[in-house]
């Protein structure tokens, strides 16, 4: 096989792994802040919650004062008329009723608006279990996060040199294309599966099947996506079923 082709697929083997670390050591990281807003919403959410709560505290002490104010007129008013003290029967008979009504409406108001702040303040219990299990998940997020940081550091530190050594033995204008596909996002080496790029499925050239499959002394590119191809394999067939 083409030496420079070896060097190629050894020097894609050593970014593969550095990328993966920076990809775990940005997901790590993610991760953290990713729970930080959230917890930072939860917290906007119970300060809000909070509000809410004191708000329908106040609304229901208000609903609460004018039902006893209406309870006390009506149980007034029916003992002037129970008692025969009333001026004007009528008079004092329709009074009766409006307050018996307003009593009855805003005890309704009343325990509407107890509902509401319950609501409101099991909303509130809910939402403090949520924070409380937020803090959990980034103080185990932070965990993690540290525990591989070093670990990350370490080896992608170990990689370095071994990167500039391998890049090094790859011809320049092949570094420079290689790079190029890294850069477009493109896996950089590739094999055949099938006689079929295994990353764009672009099927390759006879004569670049023939020349890949036997190892043969020469580079090839994928004519989709432009990676170089290194090897060519065929899927292996399915195993009988009935194991003949």
């Amino acid at each position: 096989m083409n030496q420079t082709l070896l060097d190629l697929h050894d020097l894609y083997r050593v970014d593969f792994e550095m990328d993966a670390l920076k990809a775990e050591a940005a997901a790590l990281a993610e991760a953290v802040r990713t729970q930080q807003a959230r917890n930072a919403e939860m917290d906007a959410a119970a300060v809000a919650l909070d509000a809410a709560i004191q708000a329908a505290r106040h609304a229901e002490g208000l609903l609460a004062r004018k039902v006893d104010d209406y309870v006390q007129k009506r149980d007034r008013t029916r003992a002037l008329i129970d008692e025969g003290r009333a001026p004007d029967f009528a008079l004092a008979q329709h009074q009766l009723e409006s307050l018996i009504a307003l009593a009855d409406d805003n005890e309704t108001l009343l325990l509407e608006q107890m509902e509401r702040r319950e609501k409101l303040e099991a909303d509130r219990e809910t939402l403090k279990a949520r924070r409380y299990e937020g803090n959990l998940r980034l103080e185990n997020a932070r965990s993690k996060q540290g525990t591989r940081r070093a670990e990350i550091s370490e080896r992608y530190g170990a990689l370095k040199p071994v990167q500039a050594e391998r890049a090094a033995a790859v011809p320049a204008h092949t570094r420079s294309r290689y790079n190029d596909l890294r850069t477009k996002g493109v896996t950089p080496v590739v094999d055949l599966i099938d006689g079929v790029c295994e990353s764009c499925h672009m099927e390759a050239p006879p004569q670049a099947l023939v020349d890949v499959s036997g190892g043969a002394d020469r580079l090839h590119n994928c004519r989709g996506c432009g990676a170089f191809l290194y090897e060519a394999r065929e899927t292996p067939p399915p195993e009988d079923e009935d194991g003949d």
